[in-house]
């Protein structure tokens, strides 16, 4: 499967091209078709300024940079997927892969924006999303990045098979309005939180 195929031109087509949860639950491969529903991408842009905290990139949300995010990432670029997660007919959260080669991928955007109805949702989306890559892209593992003080999507990682591989000092870096906490070593470190790297084997 080439990942090119899932980012369709419209909604029907991506609907069924979608993984199917249940049937009141699928994840929707996003492709050209979301740039004609600014609803769901103000939605995106809400969520991740709501939760900023949580990311090592932090800048102003706006509907106008998650789209185009959207456009030159999710959508622009060939090694990356993200996928809108519906509970029946509404969009509840997202979730991705990125970083993807023949044999691993990396797990990110990973959100649910809104209360849902169908118990552990997040963890059964992870779920199905790293079966999904292992039977449709041949994937043997997969990794993650958290923020340590991020308690709660840890523990949901931990139930989905995920384990500690690596923790990571980080330093901050600025390039225009975005502040970015990157990498480096202890001693050059700028905030007491650091990036836990997660894998699990498929």
């Amino acid at each position: 499967m080439h990942i090119s195929d899932l980012k369709v031109s419209t909604f029907e087509a991506a609907v069924e091209k979608a993984i199917a949860l249940s049937d009141d639950v699928r994840l929707v491969p996003i492709g050209d078709w979301v740039f004609g529903r600014l609803p769901l991408i103000a939605d995106m842009a809400e969520w991740r300024q709501k939760n900023m905290q949580m990311f090592c990139a932090k800048f102003e949300s706006t509907p106008a940079k998650t789209e185009e995010y959207l456009r030159s990432a999710s959508v622009g670029q060939p090694n990356r997927i993200l996928f809108h997660i519906f509970e029946n007919d509404r969009m509840v959260g997202h979730l991705g892969l990125s970083k993807i080669t023949e044999s691993t991928a990396e797990l990110d955007n990973v959100m649910r924006g809104v209360e849902v109805h169908t118990k552990a949702l997040m963890e059964r989306s992870i779920n199905s999303l790293c079966q999904w890559a292992k039977d449709q892209l041949g994937l043997v593992s997969v990794d993650l990045q958290v923020v340590d003080i991020n308690a709660k999507a840890i523990a949901l990682y931990q139930r989905c098979g995920f384990s500690l591989k690596d923790s990571n000092a980080l330093m901050a870096t600025q390039v225009g309005d975005v502040t970015q906490f990157v990498v480096c070593k202890d001693v050059e470190a700028t905030t007491s939180v650091r990036s836990l790297i997660m894998t699990k084997i498929l």
